[in-house]
């Protein structure tokens, strides 16, 4: 998740945010999903305030729900006053605000959006008025602006009146000659530990994946996005997943030739690419793309060895073996099935007794919703109508990863604070006492509130949730987790301390919602966030 392969096209776009910084001028980044924008103001921000000990920044996600009442609060909390009616960041240094997804915000009657208006006050004016008091009006000094929106999405647009003040610039989908010098450089790390015919495989498999995608899934119709597929989203990132799966692997564990390795590759795009899709018709016509790549790439390996069946990698088949957890493939369906109920014999010793039946449809769901919480910064959503066993698989499939289930109880007073309170009390519990994994289960049912989703959109998409905690509550949580931190490398000042807490936080707690697709809520929400 946070390795960043430097290239020529990511090095120009930094070195225009640079150059703009220094003359204090916004930059807004403007590209579909997957373009690399986040990755392209984060590293530069990063290496900024590494670099330079003046700045600081703060990212802002922008959601359908982001009014200015929010933007303004999110962006005077990280303001100290300097003197007078003059604010700034504390101690004399200069902030950069990153405002992603800036056209998100929900668009009113009158065609504007409050947050977008108030931010183009702030940039042209730099002052604000106290909400509380409205004569009271505050200067605004040593804060910029840097910003990205996707115009697939949210609004399309954004108000000329902001737009004005941003340098424009757009960003493109990688080619294929960038992706393989990305990917090729992270496998061929990789695969030192590894037999000489799987080092031969690193090419094969680059070139594979990006036949796969732009070639294939890219180029044909029952894949472009619709009213009824709106997730059929693919691009870059379905890419680092897949190559994510590749890197769990270990070298000692693969010295019988170059298929078993070839074959955990065919895995990952199955679940990456073919775990999404909607009806059997796109899942035959994924498959056919993909015997048509690996005949392409993979020749040498017969087409029968290449999609032999049960094609499942799980990592605690090996664990229930007494050994260490290593991502493996499962060696029949028998002693997979044998491993998955004798951990549902005991999941039912321990907690509320689950009678499930495991046929093989629900062991597969089992490995899959086990191998996306397994990663860091995994979360799933599983989709089905009521009764179709998305909770029941969920809890077994955490407590397999020997992650510990929280939920919350929603009745009629369970609204936005409470939320917030069992947030926190999750984000202690993950990253603090006693730090370690846990599955936050959630169901459609629990949605009281829509706004519920902007805190969820927060852990999701950066772990930081704005107003989680007050400053004096983040001041106890860093000081507990400080000499963790040091010990992994992590500098011993605030920033610091707090990017260990949220990066830990990401990777031990993994979000699973559980959501029906009948009705329109499921496409709203998606089309919301």
């Amino acid at each position: 998740q946070n390795i960043v392969i430097s290239n020529m096209d990511l090095e120009r776009m930094k070195y225009i945010l640079e150059l703009h910084t220094a003359r204090k001028k916004p930059v807004l980044y403007v590209g579909v999903a997957g373009t690399g924008k986040t990755t392209i103001v984060k590293d530069f921000l990063a290496d900024l305030t590494s670099k330079n000990d003046d700045f600081v920044h703060q990212a802002i996600n922008n959601n359908s729900y982001t009014s200015s009442f929010a933007l303004q609060g999110i962006i005077m909390g990280t303001l100290d006053k300097r003197s007078g009616r003059t604010y700034g960041p504390p101690g004399n240094k200069k902030c950069v605000f990153f405002i992603d997804d800036l056209n998100m915000p929900y668009v009113d009657t009158y065609d504007t959006q409050s947050a977008i208006m108030l931010l183009t006050q702030m940039m042209s004016y730099a002052q604000v008025y106290d909400r509380a008091a409205l004569e009271e009006k505050k200067d605004l000094i040593d804060i910029l602006f840097t910003a990205c929106m996707n115009p697939k999405a949210g609004s399309f647009m954004v108000n000329p009146r902001l737009q004005r003040l941003f340098t424009v610039i757009t960003c493109f989908t990688p080619s294929a000659s960038t992706i393989q010098g990305i990917y090729a450089t992270i496998l061929e790390k990789h695969l030192q530990a590894f037999i000489p015919q799987i080092q031969k495989l690193c090419e094969p498999i680059v070139n594979a994946t990006i036949d796969t995608l732009v070639g294939g899934i890219l180029n044909t119709p029952c894949f472009l996005p619709s009213a009824a597929k709106f997730h059929y989203q693919f691009n870059l990132k379905d890419v680092g997943n897949i190559f994510q799966g590749l890197l769990n692997t270990n070298g000692a564990l693969f010295k019988d030739g170059a298929t078993k390795f070839a074959r955990v590759w065919l895995h990952e795009c199955l679940r990456v690419f073919s775990d999404r899709l909607v009806n059997g018709s796109d899942q035959a016509e994924l498959l056919a793309i993909l015997e048509k790549v690996c005949g392409k790439h993979f020749g040498n390996i017969s087409k029968d060895d290449m999609f032999a069946q049960p094609l499942i990698m799980t990592s605690f088949v090996s664990q229930a073996g007494g050994n260490e957890r290593q991502y493996l493939p499962a060696k029949d369906m028998p002693s997979l099935r044998k491993v998955v109920e004798d951990k549902l014999g005991e999941h039912n010793e321990q907690f509320a007794a689950m009678n499930l039946v495991l046929f093989d449809d629900a062991i597969n769901h089992v490995c899959r919703i086990s191998r996306i919480t397994d990663n860091p910064c995994g979360n799933a959503l599983l989709v089905g109508v009521g009764g179709s066993g998305k909770q029941s698989l969920a809890r077994l499939a955490s407590f397999v990863n020997a992650q510990d289930i929280l939920t919350i109880l929603v009745n009629q007073s369970y609204g936005m604070e409470a939320l917030k309170l069992d947030l926190q009390e999750f984000y202690k519990k993950s990253a603090v006492k006693p730090g370690t994994p846990h599955a936050f289960l959630m169901t459609d049912g629990q949605i009281a509130d829509e706004k519920f989703l902007v805190f969820i959109n927060d852990m999701l998409s950066s772990g930081a949730i704005p107003d989680l905690f007050t400053r004096e509550e983040y001041d106890a949580i860093l000081g507990g987790v400080r000499n963790q931190a040091k010990a992994n490398g992590y500098s011993d000042d605030r920033d610091g301390l707090f990017g260990f807490f949220i990066d830990k936080v990401r990777k031990n707690l993994h979000f699973i919602l559980c959501h029906s697709p009948v009705g329109d809520a499921f496409r709203i929400r998606g089309r919301k966030f």
